[in-house]
Parts: C-alpha cells; sequence; structure tokens
C-alpha cells in the first residue's frame, strides 16, 4: 500500500476528531518522516485516511460499552477509522498507531529522559495489515486515579492525561480537595486539565475523600457545634470524623453547597460523593437510630442524588464502598444510576481476591458479591494495584492482576480504578502498563502481553527481563508484608534467595543491552528498586528476631538510597506517614 496523501476529516468534526488527525500526522511523521496534510470533506479518495464517527452524544455519562467501540478498516488503497463516539475515534487513531509499532509506556514525566517513556519505531514501507477489526472495551469505566496527589503537578498531570488517551482509558479521576489538605484542589488546576481531557473526549470526574470540603469546622463548627459529630461525649473538628447527618439543617446545608459548587463546574461528568478517610461517625442518639455507616452513607447520597435531579444537573453520582461502610445499605436502596466504587484496601494479594483461603479476603469478597446482587447500576473496583502502603518497593503481579480482573469482568463491574502517583511511576510501569491493556481487553493473553512489552522495552534483554518480572512477582507476593499478613521466616528467607537470582537474570539482562545507553539507564533504576526490597525483607527478618539496632541501621540505609534516588520515578518521598525515617519506623515498630 502506498503511503497515504492525506488524513479526511468530516466537514464538522468535533475536536476530539480534529485532535485525532493531529496526533495522526504527528506520529506518522516520526515513523514514516512524510507529512500528511488534513482535509476536511465527504468525498472519499484513494490513498486517504479517514476519521469517522457515527454519533456525537451531547451528554458525556452514564457511559455505555458502544460508546468506545471502534472500527479500523485497511484496504488497497485507503484506511478508515471509525469511532462510535468521538473519544473513540481517538482510541481508534492510537490503536492504529500500535499496530504500526507505537508504545506508550508511561507518561512523559521529566525522570523518563535518558530511559524513554514511548517507542515509536522508524519504518520504510506504508504496510498496515489488510482487512477489519472491532475493538469493544472489557470495562466501561477505565479509570486513573489521583487521589492523595503526594507528588502530582499541573505538568505532569497533563502528561497523565496525554497517556491515558493513548492507552485507551476514558475517566480522569482527580480529588476536589483531598482530606481538604490544601495541596491538589480542582479549583486550582481546572482551566488547564478540563480542556485537555475534553480536547480527547475523556470524562472528568471530581471528588473524593472530602464531606468536609462542603462543611468543614473551620467555617461552622463556632456557631453550629451540633451539626458536627459526638465522640466520646463531645462535638468532634476531627477532619476524619463524618458531620452529623441526623441534623436536618446540617444535612440540608452539606446539600446546597454540594449542588452550588457543581452548578458552578459544568466541566465534572462525575462527582464523587465520598466521606473523609479513615471514617468515624456520629455516636449521638440521633445518628445511631439512622442505622450503620454504610445506611448513613447512603443517606447522604439519596439527598444529593435527589437535588441534583431536581436542579436537572447533568451530573452522575458515584460514592465509596469501603472501611466502615463497605457494605450494602440496610433498609435503602441506592439509585441504579449512582456509581458504587469497591475499595478492599485490606486485601492481601497473596492471592487474588476471590482466594477466599486468604486472610482479609473472604470480607471484601462477601462486599463485592453483595453489591453485584443488590446494586443495579455500574460497580466499579478500586483496585490497589499500586498503594502508598507499600512504600514503593516495586510489587509486580501480572497474574493476579488479570485472574482478578477476568473474574471481575465476568460478573459483570462496569469499571476499574488505579493510583496514579507519577513520583514512583517507574517502580510500578509495567503494573500501569498492564493495567491499562487489560482494563481495555482483558481477554488479552497476559503472557503474551508482558513478552511484548519486554520485547518492545528491552530489545535484546527482552527475554531475560521477561523472566525477571515472573520471578520478581513471586517475591511480593509471597515474601513481602503488602499489608498485615506477615510472611513466615521460611518464606522471608526464600524471597532474598529469588531477590539475589532476580540481580543475576537483570546483569544478564544489561549485558544483552551494552551499548544502549537508555536501556541500560533504565535497568539500572529498577536494580536499586530490587535493592530496596530486599533490605525490606532484611527488615523483615530482623522484626521478627526483635533486633531494634539492625532495624535502626537498615532503615537509615532504605532511607540514604531513597535520598539519593529521590528523582528518578522511583519512590514517592513527599510522604512522611508512608516513605520517611519515621514511617518506616512505624511500619517496623521502632518506637
Amino acid at each position: 500500500m502506498k503511503f497515504p496523501t492525506r488524513i479526511r476529516l468530516a466537514p464538522r468534526a468535533s475536536d476530539p476528531e480534529k485532535f485525532a488527525a493531529v496526533e495522526l500526522t504527528k506520529y506518522l511523521k516520526r515513523i514514516y518522516r512524510h507529512d500528511v496534510r488534513i482535509l476536511r470533506s465527504t468525498q472519499t479518495a484513494a490513498r486517504e485516511i479517514s476519521i469517522e464517527v457515527r454519533r456525537r452524544p451531547v451528554r458525556q455519562v452514564p457511559i455505555a460499552r458502544a460508546d468506545d467501540a471502534f472500527e479500523i478498516m485497511v484496504r488497497q488503497d485507503r484506511v478508515r477509522l471509525r469511532g462510535q463516539t468521538p473519544r473513540a475515534a481517538v482510541y481508534a487513531v492510537y490503536s492504529f498507531l500500535e499496530e504500526l509499532g507505537c508504545r506508550w509506556f508511561a507518561p512523559r514525566y521529566d525522570f523518563y529522559r535518558g530511559i524513554g517513556h514511548e517507542h515509536v519505531p522508524r519504518l520504510k514501507q506504508f504496510e498496515p495489515a489488510l482487512g477489519k477489526r472491532n475493538w469493544e472495551p472489557t470495562f466501561i469505566y477505565r479509570k486513573k486515579l489521583i487521589e492523595e496527589a503526594r507528588t502530582h503537578t499541573l505538568s505532569n498531570t497533563v502528561a497523565l492525561i496525554e497517556w491515558m488517551a493513548k492507552n485507551r482509558l476514558n475517566v480522569l479521576s482527580a480529588p476536589l480537595n483531598y482530606q481538604h489538605e490544601n495541596r491538589f484542589c480542582w479549583d486550582d488546576v481546572r482551566e488547564t486539565l478540563a480542556p485537555e481531557a475534553q480536547r480527547r473526549g475523556l470524562v472528568i470526574e471530581v471528588g473524593g475523600h472530602g464531606y468536609e470540603n462542603f462543611l468543614h469546622h473551620e467555617m461552622f463548627f463556632d456557631e453550629h457545634p451540633d451539626w458536627f459529630a459526638l465522640l466520646n461525649g463531645k462535638r468532634s473538628k476531627d477532619p476524619h470524623t463524618v458531620f452529623n447527618t441526623a441534623n436536618p439543617t446540617a444535612m440540608r446545608t452539606f446539600v446546597s453547597r454540594v449542588v452550588a459548587w457543581l452548578r458552578e463546574h459544568p466541566e465534572i461528568d462525575i462527582f464523587a460523593l465520598w466521606p473523609p478517610d479513615g471514617t468515624r461517625w456520629s455516636g449521638d442518639s440521633a445518628s445511631r437510630r439512622q442505622g450503620s455507616p454504610s445506611r448513613r452513607q447512603g443517606l447522604v447520597t439519596r439527598a444529593v442524588w435527589r437535588a441534583l435531579r431536581r436542579q436537572k444537573l447533568p451530573v452522575m453520582l458515584s460514592t465509596t464502598a469501603y472501611h466502615n461502610h463497605a457494605n450494602y445499605p440496610e433498609n435503602l436502596r441506592i439509585p441504579s444510576n449512582v456509581m458504587i466504587d469497591i475499595a478492599p484496601f485490606f486485601q492481601s494479594y497473596r492471592e487474588p481476591i476471590f482466594d477466599p483461603t486468604i486472610k482479609h479476603n473472604p470480607s471484601h469478597l462477601k462486599e463485592l458479591r453483595q453489591w453485584i446482587r443488590k446494586h443495579d447500576g455500574p460497580i466499579s473496583f478500586y483496585s490497589y494495584y499500586r498503594k502508598y502502603f507499600w512504600m514503593s518497593k516495586p510489587v509486580i503481579f501480572p497474574g493476579l492482576m488479570w485472574a482478578e480482573m477476568s473474574y471481575l469482568r465476568d460478573r459483570g463491574v462496569a469499571g476499574i480504578g488505579m493510583y496514579s502517583e507519577p513520583g514512583d511511576w517507574l517502580t510500578y510501569e509495567l503494573q500501569h502498563y498492564l493495567h491499562a491493556h487489560l482494563s481495555a481487553d482483558t481477554s488479552q493473553d497476559v503472557n503474551s502481553l508482558v513478552q511484548d512489552y519486554c520485547a518492545v522495552r528491552f530489545g535484546a534483554a527482552a527475554d531475560a527481563m521477561f523472566q525477571w518480572f515472573w520471578s520478581l512477582s513471586k517475591v511480593t507476593t509471597r515474601s513481602t508484608r503488602l499489608f498485615d499478613v506477615d510472611p513466615d521466616p521460611p518464606e522471608i528467607e526464600q524471597g532474598r534467595i529469588q531477590l539475589r537470582s532476580c540481580a543475576a537474570i537483570l546483569r544478564q539482562a544489561q549485558r544483552a543491552c551494552q551499548g544502549n545507553r537508555n536501556r541500560g539507564e533504565l535497568m539500572k533504576r529498577l536494580s536499586v528498586a530490587t535493592r530496596v526490597l530486599d533490605k525490606h525483607l532484611e527488615l523483615q527478618q530482623y522484626q521478627r528476631s526483635g533486633d531494634r539496632k539492625a532495624i535502626e541501621r537498615g532503615i537509615k540505609s532504605i532511607m540514604k538510597i531513597v535520598d539519593r534516588h529521590h528523582d528518578k520515578g522511583l519512590f514517592v518521598v513527599s510522604a512522611p506517614h508512608y516513605l520517611s525515617q519515621e514511617g518506616l519506623e512505624k511500619f517496623y515498630r521502632v518506637s
């Protein structure tokens, strides 16, 4: 097939269609070193790539599976990229570029300079595979979660949005103001981030932990202490408490402030109405009569949902099943157009969540099954496949991720999300990459997906790195304390032995890539993450033996490595209660 001479759009192409055309010209030039012009026309011609859309919906949500479906048709003299919606047309373009050999491993974060964040091949012949292929996503809502935003900035969040579209994720989930800590607030970034998401057709979800953003003690406590939770006989200013949901005036004030804020933010498609993290609920008698924390949260959700309907605001509501409010509320129905985020915080990861033999998994599995049975609206799985609690240890588990996502798919779960801290993105690069690709298409063979990643990412070292990742996954799921399931001493020792094997494999991979500076630096950084993991296993051994002095030395050793490599994309170091001297001492119980 001869190289195309034009990219054709409809005369009234939407912004995402126009964006897709520009992206296609940019990457085709990088691949083939040829320019391609863009024109708007209804007339087909030979040697063209057409970008087409079947329909342009007025509202972004709720999303139907077909909304993200697309078709790639390659004939002898032309290519047609047709999406059901403008967003799907963007996906069609990036998927076509993937067929030509492009890969987007990570966002273009600053620390990826020198190791590469994407692969764009250099080709001479334009030879896409002939025929038609259709694509439809596995999960309808495919989220990237900013959450605590410990290392997010405005610029690196733009880079995240770019990467999301390239990997067919469709929901950017940003905090309104996480825990009212004034660290990464939507109002400070919306003028930049909203247009970046919208020009790609992405859905914008804002909210997260933060009832207190609308009813904060600094604003209302002095005049209305009765609006706040009663704990141990006193009204509380604790930011982790929920306001007094049994107080009608407090409830009306909260709801009206939520609705007023959403009216001022028309760019928001989904509002995540979540109570504060580490939630505590009022102990007064009227609140207790309302029922369990799950039911009280349900009452708040329904009150806001009704107000949004009365005001005819086209905002979808989501809430969370988490911590002490994880069950379906008793004697209360959650509206079917409210999305529920199931958040299994205490999951162990020694085995997939559907294995009932592992501590914590049975309770989370029970909650998940309960919501699937009782809620007739969309359910999303708030995965912890990258977790702050892991302190940036290289926890990688391709097989477990695929097994869980397949299980969720088969039970009709509609969405899935994952944390996205830039600070340790490189540590979890494969984890992020697999999560994006499997949420788009869980039917893929995970071994083949990892093999393809390794082949493109590591070249001559592909086989060794494939072995390295799978060996590492055994260590991190069996020998590392990922929550409060402590490995046995033999498991820890076996993990350290396996890590020595991993180190030997990594040295073999480095030898295979001698002369390739980027890949050499990439594997050098991965070796740093592996070294820190070994020190964590060593600390687990010291903890079991009660050797406090050895623990203190080990913590100092870890922090020395972290300080030396804090800007390499390996560690989140801006969270003092996680990866810090204080956080490690608390984790390993040094008093």
